[in-house]
């Protein structure tokens, strides 16, 4: 037998099973085709929404840090503000009890003057003293 005879002989033999293998073998490689397209736009797709969520998480994360800084500024003017009017209040304080020890010495002042005087005209007067 010659090569030809061999290549006939095995046609009739397995040449429905290896159009068979054949048909399978092209379906299986264009699934395996497809899946691997699928997988890819599942790769893109998985990298455009860790983008998207890395991008908001950002966003977010700076809105978070302008309105602390802003709470921040506020809390100090407030500081600012309430220090000075602590300040002032003490102040006008140290003012009133500056004003009330000098009325108070002013009157002690005033009270030995008058008791001075008294004692004076009544030594005139000839009224004794107690």
């Amino acid at each position: 037998m010659n090569q030809g005879n061999i290549d006939q002989i095995r046609d009739i033999i397995f040449g429905q099973q290896m159009a068979e293998y054949s048909e399978q073998f092209k379906t299986f490689e264009k699934q395996m085709a497809d899946f691997r397209k699928e997988m890819e736009k599942m790769g893109k797709d998985l990298e455009n929404m860790l983008t998207r969520f890395r991008d908001e998480a950002n966003t977010a994360l700076a809105d978070l840090r302008k309105e602390a800084n802003s709470a921040n500024d506020s809390l100090d003017k407030k500081l600012q503000s309430v220090e000075a009017d602590i300040r002032a209040h003490l102040d006008t304080l140290n003012n009133a009890q500056t004003r009330r020890s000098d009325l108070g010495a002013y009157l002690i002042e005033l009270g030995q003057k008058l008791q001075d005087g008294l004692g004076e005209v009544a030594h005139k007067n000839g009224v004794a003293e107690e």
